[in-house]
Order: structure tokens, then C-alpha cells, then sequence
């Protein structure tokens, strides 16, 4: 697969990936009042990836409700972590949530043990 030639690493089917996520709103110009809101992503376990999108949100502010901006990921990730995702034919790789990275203000607006259930703390 595309991870096996990508890290030198051997994908078989029902390891385990481990994600860190960012989120974090970044202006679009310098002058302007645009600004973007993305949610990336990286393996962090077995092996280092490099980032990805997972989504994005555009607008003229941030994200009026962090709930319904998060719905779509929460919802997809929770099936996706309940029944893995196939990488390729006949490999099924399951999902866990390593951390989230963010700064101070994004971090207010997430609620990580909703999304680590299994950790305590921040």
C-alpha cells in the first residue's frame, strides 16, 4: 500500500494508528477579515505521517457554533473508530485518537475527553 512504500513499514490488516489533530484558525490575508478554520491530522504512531486536511471551515469569523463545526468529524470518526478504515484490499486498519494540538483558544472551545474518552486530563 501507499503507507508501506510511503514509511518503509509493513501495514497489515487490524494494526493500529494512533492520530494527533490540530485545529486552529488561521487568517487568510494579512488585511483581511477572511479566515479559515482547518482540522488536520497526522499518524503519529507506529510511524509519523506527514499532515493531512481532514476539513475546513471558511468564513468571515471563526466558527459560529464549535459543536455543529465538529459534528461531521465527531460523527465520521466515530465509525471510523469503531470499524476501522480499509487502507486497501483485504487491510483494515483501526483508528485511535493519539491527542489534539492546539493553541490556548482552540483548546477552550474542545472538549477532549469527549473525544479521548479513555484520558483524564487535557
Amino acid at each position: 500500500s501507499t503507507l508501506s512504500r510511503m514509511h518503509n513499514f509493513q501495514v497489515s490488516n487490524n494494526i493500529e494508528l494512533h492520530l494527533q489533530y490540530n485545529i486552529d484558525g488561521v487568517p487568510v490575508f494579512n488585511s483581511g477579515k477572511q479566515c479559515m478554520w482547518p482540522i488536520l491530522c497526522r499518524v503519529a504512531k507506529p510511524f509519523i505521517s506527514p499532515v493531512f486536511i481532514v476539513a475546513l471551515y471558511g468564513g468571515r469569523h471563526k466558527p459560529n457554533d464549535f459543536s455543529e463545526f465538529l459534528r461531521p468529524f465527531v460523527e465520521e470518526m466515530t465509525l471510523i473508530q469503531q470499524n476501522g478504515v480499509a487502507i486497501s484490499t483485504g487491510v483494515t486498519c483501526k483508528l485511535t485518537t493519539h491527542s489534539f494540538i492546539c493553541d490556548a483558544p482552540a483548546r477552550a472551545y474542545l472538549s477532549v475527553p469527549y473525544f479521548c474518552p479513555h484520558r483524564n486530563s487535557e
